[in-house]
């Protein structure tokens, strides 16, 4: 069975382990509360809504305990981040990813998820002394970047630690977005035999515009409330790829690249990130 929350949170923790210097959003409350009560919890909130916020109370409680939390994260740069990130707020955090193996007994041990899955499959007997007894102490796995299990090549790896997962153990699954996040809180109640708190934030903190670069100029086309304009969009993409051609005969990227760095410094824009999807297009 799951359990939907999302809006005002009547709930409060009696006597909560910790506490911020912030008010906590409706979700993080939830979240916490659920957290409190040891129960699965799969949060989907937008990026920049504060979801590591859910995580650090879980590690808070952990360690409150004396219990073993492990924090997942689908990337090594990921881990290296929430590793300098944890290891500020608490004396006794590892790091384990494919490069790095760094205090491995900690109460806090981030580590890729793949990891995680190697940890959880082989039996014993497989597994090197160091890491034999390493789950017997885990009270919490943390997923971050959960909607990862939806990836074609590297999905099978959420999927299988989900379901190895021992019993004893509760799951706080983060995710910015999902795809039909009620069949997979559903999917895991089944897999698990327990209850998922299946806890929603569509507020969007951070906007998200939409913005098409052309002739020195950035232009709009959607808005922080998704409306869509159309016309600039029909009217620049005219521009760009006149019909009757394509984009290759019109664009080249790495002529583009340093004019709209130029573009972006002339708006005050800077600095700015640029996502380049396939490693062997990027040039040092």
């Amino acid at each position: 069975m799951i359990n939907v929350l999302s809006g005002k949170c009547t709930t409060e923790i009696g006597n909560p382990i910790k506490k911020y210097p912030f008010p906590l959003d409706d979700f993080q409350k939830h979240s916490h509360y659920c957290i409190s009560k040891k129960e699965h919890v799969l949060v989907t909130a937008h990026t920049g809504s504060g979801k590591t916020v859910v995580a650090d109370y879980a590690i808070a409680q952990c360690l409150s305990e004396n219990k073993r939390v492990v924090y997942t994260s689908p990337i090594k740069t990921l881990s290296n981040q929430k590793y300098k990130e944890f290891s500020d707020t608490y004396p006794s955090v590892g790091i384990m990813t494919g490069d790095i193996k760094l205090n491995i007994d900690a109460q806090c041990v981030i580590m890729t998820t793949e990891i995680l899955r190697n940890l959880l499959y082989k039996d014993e007997s497989q597994i090197e002394d160091e890491f034999k007894n390493f789950m017997n102490d885990v009270d919490c796995v943390i997923f971050d970047e959960v909607h990862y299990i939806n990836d074609p090549n590297r999905g099978e790896v959420w999927e299988t630690c989900i379901i190895l997962m021992p019993k004893r153990i509760y799951m706080v699954m983060l995710s910015a977005t999902i795809d039909k996040s009620e069949d997979f809180a559903q999917w895991i109640a089944s897999a698990k035999g327990k209850t998922v708190n299946l806890i929603t934030n569509s507020k969007r903190v951070i906007p998200l515009k939409h913005y098409i670069y052309s002739d020195s100029e950035i232009h709009q086309i959607m808005d922080n409330d998704y409306k869509f304009n159309s016309e600039t969009y029909d009217r620049i993409k005219q521009q760009i790829v006149p019909k009757g051609t394509t984009s290759r005969d019109k664009l080249n990227p790495a002529k583009l690249l340093n004019p709209f760095v130029e573009t972006l410094k002339r708006k005050n824009l800077t600095p700015a990130l640029f996502f380049i999807f396939s490693g062997k297009k990027c040039q040092m």
